[in-house]
């Protein structure tokens, strides 16, 4: 089941009260803080390294902030590249009862408009679905939901959040726009079922929104781990080959390229491609509007060339998968 997020819940605390407390917990001189996301704070201090600090709503149950730093130690052992965690004690409590995750700033910078990144991508995103996933752990959450709809579950409960959102919001919807309304909602109860598709240890959203690009050796790192957990593998290739294809079909190539290194997909996967690549952007598009960032007749207009550009994507994806498929078999 959806743990929606509640857009009234008593908010995380702010970034000056994150700071006085971030100084005082860790004995640690803060000379600025600034928001890098919601209630995401990059923090830097006096002579010593930055840290990021995720403030949470004491709503938020703590063992979620656990999970994380499970699965944060986790992919250090694993060697795979994310940020780290700052302290052996990374969560504290604020006097509000927030709490605050803490851990390193990846030193960096963010891609580029243009650059070739989705290969590299595509290969991370296979690695990550390569890693074993030990039992009895946070690693075997169910995971993969965008973490500002949803605070647990896969694509399922990420639509169904969606859904529960929408009907929250009918009450300002006018007469004359309630087939608007339907529509939105007709086309999220139409998006497929992933449950039954191979699962691994995922990450919802490995996008170039979430890579930084190191400025010693110029290797990637993907932070915001919050969501991940074991899901279907092909939502999260599926987002990626979204983001990938709203740039250019070279770049979906690219990312089929990196990921059929590592990853060889079923075939049930491949037919359930155009639901892996159309989930997550109508999500984005239903919240938007939820959330007033959007107005209905735009969310609505948008859906027709949405669902066009994912029957390109997954076409060129499916003879890009194809190609790879038989120069392994060769």
């Amino acid at each position: 089941m959806a743990t929606l997020i509640d857009p009234s819940a008593a908010p995380a605390d702010s970034k000056e009260v994150v700071s006085q407390h971030l100084s005082i917990r860790y004995n640690t001189a803060v000379s600025q803080i600034s928001e890098l996301d919601q209630n995401v704070y990059r923090v830097d201090r006096i002579n010593d390294s930055s840290w990021v600090a995720r403030a949470f709503s004491p709503s938020l149950p703590l063992s979620v902030d656990s999970e994380h730093v499970q699965i944060l130690r986790f992919l250090e052992q694993q060697n795979f590249p994310a940020e780290r965690l700052v302290d052996p004690e990374p969560i504290s409590t604020t006097p509000t009862g927030c709490h605050i995750l803490i851990t390193h700033f990846v030193e960096g910078r963010r891609p580029r408009k243009g650059e070739h990144l989705f290969p590299r991508l595509g290969h991370l995103l296979g690695k990550l679905h390569t890693l074993p996933i030990p039992l009895l752990s946070a690693m075997t959450r169910k995971g993969g939901a965008w973490h500002h709809i949803s605070h647990s579950g896969g694509p399922n409960e990420e639509v169904e959040a969606a859904l529960t959102l929408l009907s929250n919001t009918k009450s300002r919807v006018s007469d004359t726009q309630l087939s608007l309304y339907e529509e939105l909602r007709s086309s999220l109860l139409k998006v497929g079922d992933l449950s039954d598709l191979p699962q691994r240890f995922t990450h919802p959203d490995i996008v170039p929104s979430n890579a930084i690009i190191s400025s010693i050796d110029d290797s990637l790192a993907i932070v915001d781990w919050m969501g991940s957990g074991t899901g279907p593998r092909v939502a999260s290739l599926g987002y990626l080959l979204w983001a990938a294809g709203s740039r250019s079909m070279a770049a979906v190539n690219g990312v089929i390229a990196g990921y059929s290194k590592l990853i060889s997909l079923e075939e049930a996967e491949v037919e359930k491609l155009e639901s892996a690549i159309l989930f997550r952007p109508l999500v984005l598009r239903c919240w938007e509007f939820c959330t007033e960032r959007r107005s209905l007749e735009d969310a609505v207009e948008g859906l027709e060339p949405m669902q066009k550009l994912v029957g390109e994507i997954a076409g060129v994806a499916r003879q890009a998968l194809e190609k790879y498929r038989g120069e392994k078999e060769a």
